[in-house]
């Protein structure tokens, strides 16, 4: 693992598409103070832990349930 391309990749997301829903926020706001170990320790691998790169439960429930919905 490359830790500076690990760290220049984070900086370059764009939080503009970070979910917006109460559960992301509320990850977004404590997460680091939750997990102070597994936080250090992605840190070091250059890991931003307050930005997942995954869509959200919720939004992939809804993904899902559009998919069930609509294309059957």
């Amino acid at each position: 693992m490359d830790k500076i391309k690990t760290e220049n990749y984070y900086r370059a997301l764009n939080n503009e598409n970070l979910c917006s829903c109460n559960y992301c926020r509320n990850y977004y706001k404590e997460v680091k103070e939750t997990y102070p170990e597994l936080s250090d320790y992605l840190a070091r691998m250059g890991i931003d832990i307050e930005n997942h790169l995954k869509q959200c439960l919720l939004n992939r429930l809804k993904d899902l349930l559009n998919t069930l919905l609509f294309n059957i």
